[in-house]
């Protein structure tokens, strides 16, 4: 469809270390930010994991419509 306007912004930032307690870095959704429940990193760096942080925060929370935090958004999310 010519001149479309359906499209989809996900405003994210970099960080070098994030404080979530793990020293993590790498990207964030903006809205997690403020969220000090949101981690930058799994709590298992040696573990091998389907999804990252950023992956699963963003496909199965912010795009799901589901809270960033909290464990009934969590448990949503996961299913």
């Amino acid at each position: 469809m010519t001149g479309s306007t359906d499209k989809i912004r996900i405003v994210v930032r970099y960080g070098e270390t994030w404080p979530d307690g793990f020293g993590a870095r790498g990207w964030k959704l903006e809205d997690t930010l403020a969220e000090t429940e949101v981690i930058a990193a799994t709590p298992y760096p040696g573990e091998q994991v389907p999804t990252s942080v950023f992956v699963h925060d963003m496909l199965d929370h912010w795009m799901a419509g589901f809270p960033l935090s909290g464990h009934r958004a969590e448990a949503k999310a996961l299913v």
